[in-house]
């Protein structure tokens, strides 16, 4: 935050605060090992690849996590599940088809960093040495060789048994420097480079590719300042967005909501399909390697040293504490804009000499609570939250506000 010159400014400062709500909280992995890749299956069921030949896994949201050995010691840096079967990638390609409890060679040397799956037989694979991405049709029997133009493929994503995306980085002038985005539209017989760039430190490589639709596409793009990029037009054009600190992978829940996670322990979020993103509080500042969410709200990320972290509230960023003066009385507001399509705020007081264990809740027709927006102890002030619905149906929800012995119920409706 820049110094603020002038004393009249200094002094206004101090009548707007920031207190952010416990979103990620940092989860018991048992291990210290690095963490690459997280997926899950269900809300309670994931996995996690790890160093080593490692897995992690949990069936109850990652209260507790179990060490699975694979058998082999290569460090897992891509894992997918598919059901009961899951596919583990680095240096060699292992399968399970029990839910992890044991695993089998399918591809030896593979030196592969990323999995796309289509469906329990077909999935492709990208490598790290030249011509060695492959695809398979019959869960790893055979597969078929997909030449590249790139060195050092880094992600892979097709959105068709056709049409799909390779981001790595190829060899120039004194090292690696030369980050590449190419897509085909026949199964790799063909590459045509989308986005491609030199840098100077020997860093730049497309670390994740994620398309949510056959046209709207995200991209890592590492370099001197690591960026994010988009298209809308099946990768015509690719353009930044507003990403500002180094990320290495990316899960979008719907087409408007995601997330990207990276280096110093930090993660971004758009609620708006990538137009803007905003940094997230947790309570790590290690290296983030992935990120997925099961629902809106329910998420997970893991990274090095054995991090791991989830959120249950969808990581909301904070809520603005907007006066310095105690309110006199605990109240709810109601949410504006009513009604509302995706997103809403909701302002509340909190009252009293201390600080109060304060609940926002949402509930639906039947009384079922469909989300968390606040959890955690806030001091007296008057609060602004926020709420992004869009992954919920059109219909009539109720807010609930509980802090103290204070108790107060409003209604809301979503439209869509």
């Amino acid at each position: 935050m820049q110094y603020l010159k002038h004393s009249i400014l200094l002094t206004s400062f101090f009548f707007i605060t920031s207190v952010f709500s416990q979103t990620w909280v940092q989860q018991t992995s048992g291990t210290t090992l690095n963490l690459n890749s997280v997926c899950f299956v269900s809300s309670n069921t994931g996995y996690i690849g790890c160093d080593s030949g490692k897995v992690l896994k949990t069936t109850n949201g990652g209260s507790n996590w179990q060490i699975l050995n694979t058998g082999y010691s290569f460090n897992i840096i891509s894992l997918k599940f598919y059901g009961n079967l899951g596919i583990a990638a680095g240096d060699k390609i292992i399968k399970t088809t029990n839910f992890g409890n044991n695993w089998f060679l399918v591809l030896d040397t593979a030196y592969c960093s990323d999995i796309c799956f289509f469906d329990s037989t077909k999935y492709y694979v990208s490598a790290n040495l030249p011509h060695t991405n492959k695809y398979t049709s019959n869960n790893g029997s055979s597969w078929i060789n997909i030449p590249s133009t790139d060195y050092f493929q880094m992600s892979i994503f097709f959105t068709g048994p056709a049409t799909g995306w390779l981001g790595g980085k190829a060899p120039s002038a004194g090292g690696f420097t030369s980050q590449h985005l190419d897509a085909t539209t026949n199964t790799g017989s063909n590459w045509v480079s989308q986005y491609s760039g030199v840098l100077l430190n020997g860093n730049g490589a497309i670390y994740d590719i994620l398309f949510i639709n056959s046209l709207t596409g995200f991209a890592v793009v590492s370099e001197s300042s690591s960026k994010m990029i988009r298209t809308t037009n099946a990768g015509t054009n690719w353009t930044a967005t507003n990403t500002t600190s180094a990320q290495k992978n990316i899960n979008f829940i719907n087409y408007q909501t995601g997330w990207t996670c990276g280096y110093s322990g930090i993660i971004m979020k758009t609620m708006n399909n990538g137009s803007t993103w905003v940094c997230e509080q947790t309570p790590v500042s290690s290296i983030l390697n992935s990120i997925y969410f099961a629902t809106n709200e329910t998420g997970w990320t893991c990274g090095a040293n054995g991090t791991i972290l989830k959120t249950t509230n969808g990581g909301i960023t904070g809520l603005n504490n907007s006066s310095v003066n105690i309110p006199e009385e605990f109240s709810l507001s109601q949410n504006y804009p009513n009604p509302f399509n995706p997103v809403t705020k909701i302002k509340f007081s909190i009252s009293g000499k201390s600080v109060a264990q304060t609940f926002l809740s949402v509930y639906d027709v039947l009384g079922n609570e469909v989300a968390v927006i606040v959890d955690q102890n806030l001091k007296p002030g008057i609060y602004e939250a926020g709420w992004d619905a869009s992954s919920y149906p059109s219909g009539v929800y109720f807010y609930k506000l509980q802090a103290g012995e204070f108790s107060q119920t409003k209604k809301m409706i979503l439209l869509k």
